[in-house]
This record gives C-alpha cells, sequence and structure tokens, in this order.
C-alpha cells in the first residue's frame, strides 16, 4: 500500500519539481536572451545614420556576440559560459514515452546565438528595420511573426522585382523594354535616395508619377495599349503602398527564438531557420518534468522560448557638450519656428556682437556657453558673445518663449563660422549615434504640468527632431 502510494505521489511530486526547477530555468533562458536581443536592436539602431544598412546590422551581430562572451574574445574560450540558456543532449529511452534516457551536457553548455543579418528585411529575420506604430495598442506577435504595432517600408529590391516580374509576365519586346528599363532605373535611383534619407517619399513618388505618366502618353502609340494599361495599373498599386505610409517612429526589432526538436536541431519551423535570414536553437530540454505526467508529446518538443526587442528612435531630450571626436551641442541656440520653417539649403545668420543672431531682420537665435543641454532648460543664463562653432554636424538647441525661455528639442545642422555670423544647413531627421538621449530629461524636474505639457508637445512636432533610440518593447 506504502509503495503504491508513493508511486502515486512521485509523479505529483515531479510535477511540482518540474514547475520550479523547468520554469524558473525556461523564465532565466528568457532572461538571457531578451539581453541579447536588447543591447542589439540599441545598438542597430544607434548606428543607422552612422553607416550603412549592412554595416549596422553587422554592429548589432557582433554586438550580441560580445553580450554572451566573457572576455571580448570569441578566439580564447569563454570560463564563465555566459549564453542564451543551457545546452542538454537526449540519448536513449525506452518505449513511446522515452523512459530511462540519458541527459549530458554538452560543449558548450549554453546556447550562443548566431543572429541572421537578414538584408532582405522580411518580417520573420532576425533583425527587421521597421516602423514603430505608437497609437496602435495590440503588441502580440503572431505565429507567422508579424505584428499590428510595426509596419515595414517597401524595399528597392522588392519594387525592382515587381516590376521586372510584371515585364516578364507581359512578354515585353525588348525596344520597348530597354526604354521602360531606362525610367525604372531612374525611379530605382530616386527610391534609392528615399531609403538614404530614411524614407522621404517625395522624390520616389514624383519619379513613379512621372513614369506612369510617360506609360500613359505612349499608350497605344509606342506601347500597345493592352501593356500600357497593365503597367499603370502596377504602378498605381506602388504608388498607393508608398503614398500610404503610416505616421510611427524609425525602429530596429531583434529577435532570438528557441524552437528547434532538442532531439534533433535539424527539425525547426519553416520560419525560424532561413540561412541569412532567421536563426533558432533547440527548445529547452524538460529535466524533472520528464517523469511527470506532462503529455509525451510535450516532454518531446521540450519548451519553446523566445524573446523580441524593439528599439525606437524618439526625439532627443538630452544632448551633451563636445568632446574630442564626439559630436555634441552647438555654441548657439534657435527659436522653435525658425526652425521649423527652414529647408535644407544653406542660411546664413547674422551675429551683433551680443551674440544675438538674426535672418532677414528678425532675430532668430542667440550665442550660448558650450554645455550640456535639456529639454525644460532656460538657456537665456547662459548667453554669451559670438562664439563661433568649429564646423561640420552638430546638435543645436530648439528654443520657445513659453513661461520664459525653454529648450524644447534638438536638430542637427552642418554649421561653420563667420566673421559677423554662422553658415548653416539644416541635415535631414538623424539619430544620433552618442551623446544624446530620449529618456526622461532632467531639466522637466519641478515644472508645472501646463508646462510640461507645452514643452512635451513642442518636442513632439518638432520638424526634423535629432532623435536618439530607446526601448520601446
Amino acid at each position: 500500500m506504502i509503495q503504491m502510494l508513493f508511486a502515486m505521489f512521485a509523479f505529483v511530486f515531479l510535477g511540482l519539481a518540474a514547475l520550479v526547477v523547468d520554469s524558473g530555468s525556461a523564465r532565466l533562458t528568457r532572461l538571457q536572451m531578451q539581453n541579447g536581443v536588447e543591447a542589439a536592436a540599441m545598438e542597430g539602431l544607434r548606428q543607422a545614420d552612422a553607416v550603412s544598412d549592412l554595416d549596422r546590422r553587422l554592429a548589432a551581430q557582433e554586438f550580441m556576440r560580445w553580450v554572451y562572451d566573457d572576455d571580448f574574445d570569441p578566439a580564447s574560450g569563454d570560463e564563465w559560459q555566459h549564453g542564451a540558456g543551457p545546452l542538454h543532449e537526449l540519448s536513449g529511452g525506452v518505449t513511446g514515452a522515452n523512459a530511462l534516457q540519458t541527459i549530458r551536457t554538452p560543449a558548450p553548455r549554453v546556447y550562443i546565438p548566431d543572429l541572421q543579418l537578414n538584408l532582405e528585411n522580411r518580417i520573420h529575420g532576425d533583425m527587421v528595420a521597421v516602423r514603430y506604430l505608437l497609437d496602435v495598442l495590440d503588441h502580440h506577435e503572431y505565429s507567422d511573426y508579424t505584428r499590428p504595432d510595426v509596419w515595414i517600408p517597401p524595399t528597392l529590391e522588392g519594387l525592382v522585382d515587381a516590376m521586372e516580374e510584371a515585364l516578364a509576365q507581359l512578354h515585353v519586346p525588348p525596344g520597348i523594354a530597354n526604354v521602360l528599363a531606362g525610367r525604372v532605373a531612374l525611379a530605382v535611383a530616386r527610391l534609392a535616395e528615399y531609403e538614404a534619407q530614411g524614407g522621404n517619399l517625395g522624390t520616389t513618388l514624383a519619379a513613379l508619377q512621372s513614369l506612369r505618366n510617360f506609360i500613359e502618353a505612349q499608350s497605344g502609340k509606342f506601347i500597345p495599349e493592352p501593356l500600357a494599361t497593365a503597367l499603370i495599373a502596377l504602378l498605381n498599386q506602388i504608388i498607393a503602398l508608398l503614398s500610404e505610409e503610416p505616421e510611427g517612429l524609425p525602429a530596429l526589432l531583434v529577435r532570438l527564438r528557441r524552437t528547434a526538436d532538442p532531439t534533433d536541431p535539424s527539425l525547426v519551423p519553416p520560419l525560424d531557420d532561413q540561412a541569412g535570414i532567421s536563426s533558432a536553437g533547440p527548445a529547452l530540454t524538460y529535466l524533472l518534468g520528464r517523469g511527470s505526467l506532462i503529455d509525451n508529446s510535450r516532454r518531446r518538443d521540450g519548451i519553446v522560448v523566445r524573446a523580441t526587442a524593439i528599439a525606437a528612435a524618439r526625439p532627443a531630450t538630452t544632448v551633451g557638450r563636445p568632446l574630442a571626436g564626439v559630436r555634441g551641442s552647438t555654441p548657439f541656440v534657435l527659436e522653435y519656428d525658425f526652425w521649423n520653417s527652414l529647408g535644407y539649403g544653406a542660411v546664413v545668420l547674422d551675429a551683433d556682437p551680443a551674440g544675438n543672431l538674426t535672418f532677414g531682420g528678425a532675430t532668430v537665435g542667440f550665442c550660448v556657453a558650450r554645455r550640456a543641454w535639456s529639454i525644460g532648460n532656460d538657456p537665456s543664463g547662459a548667453a554669451v558673445g559670438l562664439t563661433a562653432p568649429g564646423g561640420g554636424e552638430v546638435f543645436v538647441p530648439i528654443y520657445d518663449e513659453l513661461d520664459v525661455t525653454r529648450i524644447v528639442g534638438f536638430g542637427t545642422v552642418e554649421a561653420t563660422g563667420l566673421p559677423d555670423g554662422i553658415q548653416m544647413t539644416r541635415l535631414f531627421r538623424s539619430i544620433a549615434p552618442v551623446n544624446a538621449s530620449a529618456t526622461v530629461a532632467p531639466g522637466l524636474a519641478g515644472l508645472p504640468n501646463n508646462l510640461l505639457r507645452a514643452i512635451l508637445g513642442r518636442n513632439r512636432a518638432l520638424a526634423e527632431p535629432l532623435r536618439a533610440p530607446v526601448l520601446v518593447r
């Protein structure tokens, strides 16, 4: 009788032990994986405007390797065995329940991820460049890895492939194809410019609309009417796709997954192990749970663990003073309305001996001592005489007259000192690789609520703001 009771309760005790040990192991593994994806997402986004897309993905890949390396030297071996959760190997076993299996620890003892670059930017990839949609409240990631809170900009390759496929299916004559290829090349060049600038659709749409107008003009003449109709329909679809770009923050999504069969790591869900796009490690092996009443198929498949992080570029709230080789704040500040009205051409700001800056006879800013700035700071107390910027890209504080003069955001400019002024060019929105932050600003401490709302509202409405990476998921 005692033996029967012991056998019955053994399954219960093992189930409770599995709840503690196996669930704890899964939680710890997920935390370790989360450390890796968060670090990689921040690093990849931080470098978005400093290097090419390939180089920033390589930087994120390398940064994750450092997260799981105890001395930043992959060739030296890792005494501490940092990794994204433990590894176990199973062998043997009898009956369909795989009883009496042997569990051993392989070398290395932990899973070391190999983050794939996903240059095609597929939604199920390890790294995905997206727009993070602030107004979407559904943050679920579904089985096909789509998410309602992100949007993927159309890629250069995707649009070109669509055009080439359409031309091939329509049996375009070689002479007509050559002319169309030239027009497509122009649109592609504009699209490359769009991507390089982080999403400025104006030149891209103009080129595609020009191509569509050309085809309409040649319909029934140089281009057969049925072919022209089909191509126009295709272009209308592409133009509509580009025109529907939602408001969102530039972002980078990074994910890790342990979804492969722990007994045969070659058995992986189709979307999770595509060379150059996605990767997956083995699912966690049940330890004490193997002796419980957990369903046999679940014991065999192990515990699936996933980790996802999204770093988004929010308008900067703090910048530092310039250091050797590091960009920082300018020795002048600019007025909010003037900044929002600027184009992208060079302008010359006149300066008087007191350091006041004018443009077209109107005061648009003033010179200040170089220092770290936060939104909410009052720059008027730091006003000085004309101080020439050293040249190159710098971060300019933007102020507005609220209760008093307050810094409300930052922009990026190229500035050069002149004998009696400053020559400046506003740059397209950029993500600061260093020396800027979008976290809670110290300059906001102690301000009344109505002033806080006014400053944050100006910060969100600033044209082409300097941005800094923050984790949003």
